[in-house]
Formats: structure tokens, sequence, C-alpha cells
């Protein structure tokens, strides 16, 4: 830590040298403007990815299952339902029910679950439960 804090965040007294750190930081407040979903428990913060999810909801099912009678209006649904039928179990949440095809999805959700900080500086009050 020195003296110099190149980046401050205008929402709080926060500020760091690390531009990561700092990145990070501003996902806490990010994470506050939850969007939910009026029909099920989704959440995002992201407002593209609760309006794909709204489309889930939809009676038109045009994407479907040809292993099952699962159908889908969202196509990225029919890929995360497709492991079902394979050995590979994606990109799960040990947290709740998310998974995903993808391990940077996986990240990004992860963020929803920052209420409990487990990594503390030592040398200031930031706290964080990521290693990056």
């Amino acid at each position: 830590h020195t003296a110099s804090k190149d980046f401050k965040c205008d929402q709080c007294n926060y500020a760091t040298i690390r531009k990561m750190c700092f990145k990070q930081h501003l996902l806490r407040h990010k994470a506050l403007k939850e969007l939910k979903c009026d029909v099920c428990s989704y959440a995002t913060n992201i407002k593209g990815l609760l309006k794909r999810h709204v489309l889930s909801h939809r009676s038109s099912k045009e994407f479907q299952c040809d292993r099952c009678d699962y159908g889908t209006s969202v196509k990225e649904h029919l890929q995360l339902h497709s492991l079902k039928h394979t050995d590979s179990k994606g990109f799960k949440c040990d947290r709740c029910s998310y998974v995903t095809c993808t391990k940077g999805n996986l990240k990004t959700h992860l963020l929803t679950h920052s209420t409990f900080k487990d990594l503390k500086c030592d040398q200031c009050d930031y706290s964080t439960n990521r290693k990056e």
C-alpha cells in the first residue's frame, strides 16, 4: 500500500492502486441493483439477461429437445438442458441451482453471492470473495 490511490470510488470512500481490485469493488455497488423476474426467483443485475430469461416463461417453445419432451423459447436454455443427457455437467454454482455452459458465465454469476467476503486485506478495509 502506498499513500497514492489512483482509483477512487465515487459512491463510497473506497480507493486502491490496483485497477482489478477497483473493478471488483464497483461490482459490489452494481450487485445491489438486482433485477428480478416477476414469475420466478431468477435475479440478475444485467438487463439483457433478465429480458432473455423472461422469454423462457412464454408458452411458445421453439427450441425442442430431440431426446425428451423439453421445450423452451431460449436457445441457451436448451443447450443447458442438453447437458442432462450427457456425462458433462457443465459449470454449476455450489451455492445455488445455477448452471451454465461456460466457466466465464459461472465466474460472473458467483459475484451475485458476494454478501460475505472471505478474503480480507490486512492493510485496509477491503474484502472480497475472489482471489484475483
